[in-house]
């Protein structure tokens, strides 16, 4: 695979992470809904982990701007963790409490 290609998927890991990090960071601070707080368990300890996991993710995606071998693979890692914590507290989001 091209350079160019590796570093554009290395980038957008980069911003995945970035943005799950800073996702991450604001639902640890916001009022959490029955569901996503007592169904899902998805408390303020868990996003605050979630946010220190994508960090250490954005951190990965750098190094894999000089080692190129590693850059696919963690987007893929990281992809699968990113969809698993939305889905994880979804119905939370509507703050439907009925």
């Amino acid at each position: 695979m091209r350079d160019s290609a590796i570093a554009l998927y290395t980038l957008a890991g980069l911003v995945l992470s970035l943005g799950g990090g800073v996702l991450g960071g604001l639902r640890a601070r916001s009022p959490h809904s029955f569901y996503a707080a007592d169904v899902y368990h998805m408390t303020a300890r868990s996003h605050r982990r979630f946010a220190a996991l994508s960090a250490a993710f954005a951190a990965g995606f750098l190094l894999g701007l000089h080692w190129t071998g590693i850059a696919i693979p963690l987007l893929a890692v990281y992809t699968l963790l990113l969809v698993l914590y939305a889905s994880s507290f979804a119905r939370g989001f509507s703050h439907d409490d009925d």
